[in-house]
C-alpha cells in the first residue's frame, strides 16, 4: 500500500491551501460524476419496474458498488478537506491532507472500475473483444495510478519532450540554412 500514499508534510500553509482547493475542486468533480453516474445506469431502464434492465448480471453490480464507493469516498474526501479549512491545529490538518489524497486515490480507482464493469456489462454480450480490450486498459490506468510508475513515465515523459525539443531546433536550423542558400543562389 505503501505506492499508493502521498504526503501533505513539509508544504507551507499558503501552499497548503492551495493544494486544499484543488483537491476540493476534483473531489466534488469526482461526486458529481459518480452521482450521475447512479441514475443514468448502463443498459438504461426496466419501463414497467423501472428497476435497471442488467440488475442481474455480475458486471454490473460491482458497477454499482464501486460507483458507490467512489461517490461516498469523494464526499468524504470533501468533508475533511472542508475540515481542514477550518481546523487550526496543523498536524490534524496535515492528518486530514493525507487522508484526503489517499482516499481521492482509491475513489479514482473506485471510478475507474466502475468504467470498466459498466462498459462490459453493456457490450460483453455483443462484442466481447470490445468489453476485453476496455477492461484490459482500464486494468492498466488502475495499475499505473501508484506513485512508483508515474515517477519513471514521467522522467522519460520529461526525456522524450527533451528530444523532441532538441529536433524541432535542429529542424528549424537545417529550414534556416536551406532558405539561406536559396536566397543567396537566386
Amino acid at each position: 500500500m505503501e505506492g499508493w500514499i502521498r504526503s501533505g508534510y513539509g508544504v507551507s500553509r499558503s501552499q497548503r491551501k492551495d493544494m486544499v482547493n484543488t483537491l476540493s475542486v476534483v473531489a466534488g468533480l469526482l461526486a458529481t460524476l459518480t452521482f450521475a453516474a447512479a441514475f443514468q445506469v448502463p443498459g438504461g431502464f426496466n419501463g414497467e419496474s423501472g428497476s435497471p434492465l442488467l440488475l442481474q448480471r455480475a458486471a454490473f453490480q460491482v458497477f454499482m458498488v464501486s460507483n458507490s464507493f467512489a461517490m461516498c469516498g469523494s464526499m468524504a474526501a470533501l468533508f475533511f478537506l472542508l475540515w481542514v479549512t477550518l481546523t487550526g491545529r496543523v498536524t490534524t490538518s496535515f492528518l486530514l491532507l493525507d487522508l484526503s489524497i489517499t482516499m481521492l486515490q482509491l475513489c479514482f480507482g473506485a471510478t475507474l472500475l466502475s468504467f470498466m464493469t459498466g462498459v462490459y456489462a453493456t457490450t460483453s454480450h455483443n462484442t466481447l473483444w470490445l468489453a476485453i480490450v476496455i477492461c484490459g486498459l482500464c486494468s492498466t490506468f488502475i495499475f499505473l495510478l501508484r506513485e512508483p510508475f508515474i515517477s519513471p513515465v514521467a522522467q522519460t515523459f520529461k526525456r522524450a519532450l527533451r528530444i523532441v525539443a532538441r529536433l524541432k531546433f535542429f529542424c528549424f536550423h537545417c529550414l534556416r540554412v536551406w532558405r539561406n542558400r536559396i536566397l543567396r543562389n537566386e
